[in-house]
């Protein structure tokens, strides 16, 4: 089910990169560690267009790849997301 994005973050940084050569595991991997570098730590998500994700999220380790709706194809939005309260 594709609801969109809905949750709560605590720090947001959207990408774009419609490099039709490069792979959604590359343009993730890429990005993730300029966010990385930009923020000193590591983005947790990454939303990514639905359309974009074709059999499934590519294996990223400890980034989890998400399809949404309302993000367009070739725009990376990472994510660290709020913790919730205990």
């Amino acid at each position: 089910m594709d609801s969109g994005i809905a949750t709560a973050v605590s720090l947001g940084w959207l990408w774009f990169d419609d490099d039709p050569k490069t792979s959604l595991e590359e343009k993730v991997s890429q990005a993730s560690a300029r966010f990385r570098q930009k923020f000193g730590q590591p983005p947790r998500v990454c939303y990514v267009s639905q359309t974009a994700l074709g059999e499934g999220p590519p294996p990223l380790g400890a980034i989890q790849v998400r399809g949404a709706s309302n993000v367009l194809r070739g725009h990376f939005l990472f994510v660290v997301e709020e913790q919730a309260a205990a």
